[in-house]
């Protein structure tokens, strides 16, 4: 088991990035093993996919996205 220190994102619910971040926001820990990271990022990837779809093309963004993502899965708060 591991711990991960992660900061969230300025990503708005749609998966698209907003300017305006609240303040205040600070890192997050959770404890998760291995095997629970490699499947929350295949979980990712495939929503991603998703997500460029919608979007028509690629997300050059895309490591944020994937961030702001993992994060919410994390924190239960949707994907």
């Amino acid at each position: 088991m591991a711990t991960l220190s992660l900061h969230p994102a300025p990503y708005a619910d749609n998966g698209r990035r907003q300017d305006d971040v609240p303040e205040g926001r600070q890192a997050v820990q959770f404890d998760v093993s291995r095997e629970q990271l490699a499947e929350l990022l295949r979980e990712t990837e495939r929503a991603h996919g998703e997500y460029e779809q919608k979007l028509g093309g690629r997300d050059e963004d895309w490591p944020g996205w994937y961030a702001d993502y993992i994060l919410r899965r994390l924190e239960g708060t949707g994907g």
